[in-house]
């Protein structure tokens, strides 16, 4: 059990969070609050209310941010330069056609339209409209997620019985309290959504996420050496078996998090983020130097961490960030999503190559293949469970789970969020939930020639793939990766376009002799910078 210290650094969290808003911009504060909550705040400690979901690191962060971020002045409004740009913008101008989020006003070809380059993403020349279509699709998949349990309870009004085990029904009170938990989950999805779209804020994010990996790669070596001791010491309890940590003659680090494969998912994504960043500078000599070496310091961490999964996902999305056009790393990550997606029907089918993948690792390391081919004899099972009502699921209380007749013993093993996904929810929930996750790398792969994409957005659209594809054998879908897939979603929602010649812009007038005390005179012109 949690110990004291363990729920007041969970209560406290909330007024580090005001003084992190206060002093941050606020893209900067949210990113920092989220990512900084899921990586420090314990895993278990929390309150469980009535109706309303357990308050605890999932939910704390992303409400606080979302309510902060309603009450609280954004600082970056009030420190803002005028005319500045980032690096990229100014060492690739050419490749990206745009300022690179800079905050340059300037205006446009129309009288009295005004481009904000640094919100919208838009040159001089262009504006920005929203993508009706992607907006219209992800609100629909949004409110499918969240109406999913209303469903799934209209459809599970019987009890269960497992000898001695009784499962009850369903009800309007599950429904509600299911709905609730799947708001929470999602909030991180909204706020980035709303105030991560932005090329200057997903750059902060992905800045945020680098810093956040950068720092806990100390505490993870030092429990690679010394054996994941960290949470026993601080918070006074070890959150999942030690003996699943014990690799190799060494130690699987899990600091803070559920696990280790929490952690080590974590640091890919935190590789893919750094060669984003890398790439971002261009062929300036020594110009990323600080972002490669970020990358490595991380792969070797990760390396460190004898996460097989994590590690091949990270050298293969590696490759392709490090050496492909952005073009062709949005693609990359689309298709990814996609297969994720239908990865259940092929599977359900016996189309998915997992027997394949069996033998090539039995080759090379027995004691692996073997887990590994536990986790398929379960999912095979679950999802024959699943199958018996496949369109909205069995609901809560464990129902889709499967016991021994007779004993009632828990005999089902769940370990791939998708599986658990369709066992509760059905295709419906599942479809929904993962559309929100894959429609934005869909979009933005449509939209791979647009010139105002950066390298932070291919290296969040890499993120967010990596992150699907390790969600397959393991429940990692976590409030980074609803943040990540907000801040993609929104900017799959902005559409930047040309602006057509209407003719000069009329020249402001300027005060002939103004006077001392007077504010300097801002001149708008139609040159960038």
């Amino acid at each position: 059990m949690p110990n004291s210290l363990a729920y007041v650094v969970l209560f406290c969290w909330p007024l580090l969070m005001v003084c992190i808003f206060a002093v941050m911009p606020r893209a900067q504060a949210i990113a920092v609050s989220i990512i900084g909550g899921y990586l420090l705040l314990p895993s278990r400690a929390g309150f469980d209310l009535p109706v309303l979901p357990t308050v605890d690191k999932t939910l704390l962060p992303a409400l606080v941010a979302a309510i902060l971020c309603l009450v609280m002045p954004d600082r970056a409004a009030r420190t803002r330069t005028w005319g500045s740009v980032d690096h990229e913008a100014r060492t690739s101008g050419a490749e990206s056609g745009s300022n690179g989020g800079g905050r340059a006003a300037v205006f446009s070809r129309r009288a009295g339209e005004i481009s904000r380059p640094g919100v919208a993403g838009a040159s001089p020349e262009q504006t920005v409209h929203v993508n009706q279509p992607v907006r219209t699709i992800l609100l629909v998949l949004f409110c499918a997620t969240l109406a999913a349990p209303f469903f799934t309870t209209l459809t599970n009004t019987e009890p269960l019985g497992f000898g001695p085990r009784f499962l009850p029904a369903l009800s309007l009170y599950d429904a509600f309290s299911m709905t609730l938990g799947i708001g929470i989950y999602l909030l991180p999805f909204v706020v980035g959504w709303r105030y991560l779209a932005g090329p200057q804020e997903q750059r902060s994010l992905v800045v945020v996420l680098i810093a956040g990996g950068l720092l806990y790669s100390v505490p993870a070596l030092f429990e690679v050496r010394m054996s994941p001791q960290l949470n026993t010491w601080i918070y006074g309890f070890f959150p999942h078996s030690f003996g699943q940590h014990m690799r190799e003659g060494g130690y699987r680090p899990i600091v803070f998090l559920g696990h280790g494969l929490a952690l080590s998912i974590f640091l890919t994504m935190t590789v893919l983020a750094a060669l984003a960043m890398w790439r971002s500078f261009g062929r300036e000599r020594g110009g990323g130097t600080f972002w490669l070496l970020s990358a490595a310091w991380l792969f070797m961490t990760l390396v460190l961490s004898k996460s097989l999964g994590a590690l091949v996902i990270a050298i293969v999305f590696g490759l392709v960030v490090a050496f492909a056009r952005k073009r062709s790393i949005i693609v990359f990550a689309a298709v990814l999503a996609v297969g994720v997606t239908v990865y259940p029907v092929l599977r359900g089918s016996g189309l998915s190559p997992v027997e394949q993948v069996y033998e090539m690792v039995n080759s090379f390391n027995a004691e692996r293949a073997e887990s590994f081919k536990f986790r398929l004899d379960n999912e095979n099972a679950l999802l024959d469970r699943a199958n018996l009502k496949p369109l909205f699921g069995w609901g809560s209380w464990g129902r889709n789970r499967i016991f021994d007749p007779v004993t009632g013993d828990d005999e089902s093993v769940t370990d791939g969020d998708w599986i658990i996904t369709i066992g509760v929810h059905g295709w419906f929930g599942y479809l929904s939930r993962y559309g929100l996750l894959a429609v934005p790398l869909i979009a933005l792969a449509r939209r791979r020639k647009a010139p105002q994409l950066s390298f932070a957005a291919t290296g969040l659209c890499m993120v967010q793939a990596a992150n699907l594809l390790d969600a397959i054998p393991n429940a990692t879908i976590v409030p980074v990766t609803w943040l990540v897939a907000g801040s993609l979603a929104g900017l799959a929602c902005r559409e930047v376009v040309a602006i057509p010649e209407t003719g000069p812009v009329p020249a402001a007038a300027e005060p002939a002799s103004p006077p001392e005390t007077a504010r300097p005179v801002i001149r708008y012109t139609r040159t960038r910078g």
